[in-house]
């Protein structure tokens, strides 16, 4: 009975970290966020680091469903288990994170709850330790049977490690390497664009009071720009647009860690003031820069491609490109 029990418990576990893994697929981006917002890779990395702990998750999964390798995946799956427990007490010690990314941004689950999902499979994992009577699967009693099993989990092994790095590297590529095939060049309407920084509404800046307790309140003020002064860099977004959130939230990440003045980023929003002041409390930009501009003069200017950065050097464009060409490199200028 203790037996037939084993074979069901592992599979389990191998599934939890399979759907771990495809989760964190669905909401990559917003984990390559997480990661770089504790401030020790370079956006480069973090997205490496994103996809590596996918793969891993892949592959320790699928070798469990398969009953590869029992002994070795035992200790890895365990060391593994182990590390992210301690580094989910570090985050439930030191940070406030409503969502640890475990299971993607699909289900949320808090370090806590997290923490404990740890602990329940290090148990489920001690309980199969002294598993040593099962015999491998695909396992046969005459001697060509064995040649073919072990050529069977040879050809198995390597079809489920190609599957593991092959899905969270090449399927959902890095953005450097997206840059690197895909052209980031956004032409922006150079005419228009020229024009809608002299537009009246460009000077119509955002800003919203949260102090009357859970009331929002929106308003605005005329402040003029002098889009000629140095280096700036402007992000044409649209409110309800998933993209342009998730650009904001990198491109707010990338400042914080390095120390870039909020004067130097300008966020350029067409839409309703309710929907902008939603987006502006999502993202956290109740101290930047807001505009609300025509929406045909930023429709015009993008070519209605959503989002666009724009780096301005005393008023002249010297580079533009879209929510995948931003990392700490496309903004070195604003924090020399």
């Amino acid at each position: 009975m203790r037996i037939h029990i084993y074979s069901y418990i592992r599979p389990l576990i191998g599934l939890v970290f399979v759907l771990a893994g495809v989760l964190k697929l669905f909401s990559l981006d917003n984990l390559e966020i997480y990661i770089y917002s504790f401030h020790i890779f370079n956006y480069v990395i973090s997205t490496l680091v994103a996809r590596f702990v996918i793969a891993c998750e892949l592959l320790i999964g699928l070798f469990l469903i398969f009953n590869l390798y029992r002994v070795y995946i035992w200790w890895i799956t365990v060391s593994t288990l182990s590390g992210f427990t301690i580094f989910l007490i570090y985050v439930l010690l030191f940070r406030n994170d409503t969502n640890c990314h475990c299971f993607g941004d699909i289900v949320e689950m808090d370090p806590y709850q997290s923490i404990i999902k740890n602990f329940v499979l290090l148990a489920m994992l001690l309980f199969i330790r002294k598993d040593k009577h099962i015999k491998e699967k695909y396992e046969f009693s005459d001697g060509q049977g064995e040649y073919s099993n072990l050529c069977f989990r040879k050809i198995l092994t390597s079809v489920i490690i190609a599957v593991s790095i092959i899905v969270p590297f090449i399927v959902f590529p890095m953005d450097v390497l997206y840059n690197s095939f895909v052209s980031q060049n956004r032409e922006l309407n150079e005419d228009m664009f020229e024009q809608s920084l002299s537009d009246s509404s460009f000077y119509n800046r955002m800003f919203i009071d949260v102090s009357d307790g859970d009331s929002v309140s929106i308003g605005s003020f005329l402040e003029k720009t002098d889009w000629k002064d140095g280096h700036r860099l402007l992000l044409y977004a649209l409110p309800n647009c998933k993209y342009c959130r998730l650009a904001t939230m990198k491109l707010v990440a990338v400042m914080d860690k390095h120390q870039i003045s909020k004067d130097k980023v300008t966020f350029l929003l067409a839409g309703s003031p309710s929907a902008i002041a939603s987006f502006i409390i999502n993202t956290k930009l109740e101290k930047y820069d807001v505009r609300r501009v025509d929406a045909h003069i930023l429709l015009s200017t993008t070519k209605g491609r959503f989002p666009v950065f724009v780096m301005l050097e005393n008023g002249n464009v010297i580079n533009s490109f879209s929510f995948r060409g931003l990392d700490d490199a496309n903004i070195k200028e604003l924090y020399k």
